[in-house]
């Protein structure tokens, strides 16, 4: 794997501040060639620096404008166990993101649903 540069590392950037930035924007924001740029993008893509390209949603937009996370703590500690969990817990279209955690907790849910029902706090 080639090892990446400031011009490397400057696509990167404006790319993960807008993923619909053409080359020929790219090229004129970094004063290199169209050509340059589209190569340089190809091989990032190439070589894993980029992944995908994502779209992020407007949350509040679809009622999912709540961000919970939630901690969860396992009985069982085996490696089936925490990858069994890991998979099941995904298929929730809530669940955004599982994250495997050391310490107290042995995961960390970021969940998206709707607002609270406030109804039910305490005074």
């Amino acid at each position: 794997m080639q090892d990446i540069d400031q011009t490397d590392i400057a696509i990167l950037r404006l790319l993960q501040q807008d993923a619909e930035l053409t080359n020929k924007e790219i090229s004129f924001k970094l004063h290199k060639s169209v050509a340059t740029i589209h190569e340089r993008v190809r091989r990032l893509k190439e070589q894993g620096y980029i992944k995908r390209i994502v779209a992020i949603v407007d949350r509040k937009k679809i009622n999912k404008g709540l961000i919970a996370f939630s901690h969860v703590l396992l009985k069982d500690h085996s490696a089936a166990t925490l990858s069994r969990f890991e998979e099941e817990v995904v298929k929730f279209p809530e669940v955004m993101e599982c994250f495997q955690m050391t310490g107290t907790f042995d995961f960390i849910l970021r969940i998206a649903t709707t607002d609270m029902d406030l109804s039910h706090t305490v005074s």
